[in-house]
């Protein structure tokens, strides 16, 4: 499978320049979408000539599908980093929640970007949203599977579980990136976890 560190090496790209074509890139395409941004105005947002983006990428979807995977990659590694070593299922499935939310606090432009137009890219075969998304996908996929070997989470079906829990957190996130509404980080990871872990209907008495 390609990855975005495959496409790096292949490109020729340092770390460094990567990192400055990503950021710049993802303010742009957050600001106009996809449809409407232009590369010039990314090789002007990271400071670099046009010539410098279009020697490591022929076009502008092909710069796309980079940002899309390295931002997914990054997520994933990100959250990986915060549910391991964690052996209480219970608690892995609330880190896995507020790791996902402090990650689209920290970088709104990815959530924009990402989240958003991951859904309006053409269905082609190498950057179908699933497979964009599988990195992050795996992990919350293995916290999920455990938590029902453990007997913490009913056991439903696996696709639907991982899909649903990526929905709600992405599309909370989505939604006040994207209307430019304050981020209610803290507020949002404690509705989530509930909302995930217990529902929202009150016990009756």
């Amino acid at each position: 499978m390609t990855t975005a560190a495959n496409i790096q090496r292949e490109r020729g790209l340092s770390t460094e320049l990567a990192d400055q074509i990503f950021d710049a890139a993802m303010v742009v395409f957050a600001e106009r979408g996809f449809v409407r941004a232009k590369v010039e105005e990314v090789a002007e947002a990271a400071g670099l000539a046009r010539a410098t983006i279009y020697y490591h990428f022929r076009t502008k979807r092909d710069l796309y599908v980079f940002l899309l995977q390295r931002g997914i990659e990054q997520m994933a590694a990100h959250v990986e980093s915060e549910v391991a070593g964690i052996e209480d299922s219970r608690a892995a499935l609330v880190r896995l929640v507020e790791a996902h939310v402090d990650f689209f606090a920290r970088y709104q432009a990815f959530t924009q970007v990402v989240l958003l137009e991951t859904w309006r890219i053409d269905p082609e075969a190498d950057i179908t949203p699933e497979r964009i998304l599988a990195p992050d996908l795996a992990v919350v996929g293995r916290v999920l599977q455990k938590a029902k070997q453990d007997k913490v989470v009913k056991k439903l079906d696996q696709g639907v579980l991982v899909s649903s829990f990526f929905g709600l957190v992405a599309a909370a996130a989505i939604y006040f990136s994207s209307y430019r509404t304050e981020f209610p980080h803290k507020q949002m990871k404690e509705a989530l976890v509930e909302i995930f872990l217990h529902g929202v209907l009150r016990e009756s008495n």
